[in-house]
């Protein structure tokens, strides 16, 4: 979206969130989508009364359908707070996403590719251990020590301990933290090759900081027992828009009478389907999908309003050199 559009969401009242829909891409006046995103809010909350805004389509090109969120008001916090703990609501035509304005940032770090390892739990294995030598190889304990020292918001207990036991403390669980699934991809040659998605825990919840941290990692040679990796920022899901997978590995096809992309429905969308029988079931959520997925979410006003959302969507001025400044100092 555009800068305009994010501080005019940035202003709209509490309680608020952000939804898109499963397999939709973004229009330009985005009538089908709002609709359908107060459809389905209807139907599972029925004495809400959500007011649904668009963004237009930012004109960018990029390698991937981006998602196309649409802001909700005029919720209680009540409201608010059940659709963030469920997260995903699906009917039978459609399926929406939701979450926080400002999100903690994600624990997706980065992608190798072109690692010659088979797609196995075995690799997975050998990956992490790779990345947790080159990590702690690279960065060194002086880099790293700077680093944490002045961002670790996001770790508990460290001003509890000594500052050297708590930096070292710090890098064990960092390291610790970091976890490797694979998917194939095809290639034009015809064969397929093994992608790599890397996760670690964030070590703090400022967007703009943690962004200079990842670019950190991502500048780091990734050399192992199969050659050297090539780091590449993320993959990114044209259907649930993750960034650690492709559509052709999206688990949510998988479900049994999972509803099909939102741009496939063409004009028979969500508001256009036959309602529901009285009784019947309201629509699933990510805690009968994905249960081990459905983790709380928090949603205090602290972390919705925190520096770290409008840092990452402020980009001019004087915090933009003051970011760039910090970002130079942390390595």
């Amino acid at each position: 979206m555009t800068q305009d559009i994010f501080h005019l969401w940035d202003d709209a009242p509490e309680p608020k969130l952000v939804a898109y829909i499963y397999g939709a891409s973004p229009t330009a006046d985005g009538l089908q989508q709002t609709e359908a995103i107060r459809d389905i809010i209807k139907r599972f909350l029925p004495d809400a009364s959500p007011r649904v805004q668009h963004a237009p389509p930012f004109r960018k090109r990029i390698p991937f359908e981006p998602a196309a969120p649409k802001l909700v008001t005029n919720l209680t916090q009540d409201e608010k707070r059940i659709l963030l703990n469920r997260r995903l609501l699906v009917t039978d035509r459609v399926a929406t996403f939701f979450q926080p304005l400002f999100p903690s940032p994600p624990t997706p770090a980065f992608c190798l590719q072109n690692y010659a390892a088979a797609n196995t739990p075995e690799s997975y294995r050998e990956v992490e251990e790779m990345v947790r030598n080159c990590i702690r190889r690279e960065l060194g304990e002086g880099n790293f020590a700077h680093f944490v020292t002045n961002h670790h918001d996001n770790v508990g207990g460290f001003e509890e301990l000594p500052l050297q036991d708590a930096i070292e403390q710090t890098l064990e669980q960092l390291l610790a933290s970091v976890n490797v699934k694979g998917f194939t991809m095809p290639t034009r040659e015809g064969y397929a090759r093994s992608i790599f998605a890397v996760e670690m825990f964030p070590l703090t919840n400022d967007h703009t900081i943690h962004e200079y941290w990842l670019q950190r990692l991502r500048s780091i040679k990734y050399y192992g027992d199969f050659g050297l990796a090539e780091v590449r920022e993320s993959f990114n899901c044209n259907l649930c828009k993750a960034m650690n997978h492709i559509a052709s590995t999206c688990p949510f096809p998988e479900i049994p009478n999972f509803p099909p992309p939102f741009s496939k429905l063409g004009t028979h969308n969500a508001t256009t389907s036959t309602p529901q029988p009285a009784g019947t079931q309201p629509p699933l959520s990510l805690h009968s999908l994905f249960p081990s997925m459905a983790a709380q979410v928090k949603t205090e006003e602290s972390k919705g309003r925190g520096t770290g959302g409008r840092a990452r969507g402020r980009e001019s001025g004087k915090g933009k050199g003051k970011a760039r400044d910090v970002g130079r100092k942390a390595f």
